[in-house]
């Protein structure tokens, strides 16, 4: 089973439909701004989901295991994530522009 972690509560149906699709989808409550708290989680999980109060940078992404795949983030930047990075470990990075609109 596919494990998707997201940073912080959400509203959306979109969980609801990943659970139903066979994905674990785990939500942390609050925003996880906690770099060695979100260290544990990269090691651990296929995708992520974040948003712009949660940094995904290098420092995070150095002990990302090959499992990861994607980090999307629900705002239209990419500030808070070191793209540079998650191109060299084939990490897909998207974005949602206007979800937050």
């Amino acid at each position: 089973m596919k494990k998707i972690f997201v940073t912080r509560k959400m509203d959306g149906e979109i969980f609801n439909k990943l659970s139903e699709a066979g994905f674990q989808v785990d939500v942390h409550d609050e925003c996880l701004a906690d770099k060695e708290e979100l260290k544990k989680v990269v090691k651990e999980y296929d995708a992520i989901i974040t948003t712009v109060g949660c940094e995904v940078k290098s420092e995070v992404l150095e002990g990302a295991g090959d499992q990861l795949k994607i980090v999307a983030t629900a705002s239209a930047g990419y500030d808070h994530i070191d793209v540079e990075k998650c191109k060299e470990k084939n990490i897909f990075v998207t974005n949602t522009p206007g979800a937050n609109a």
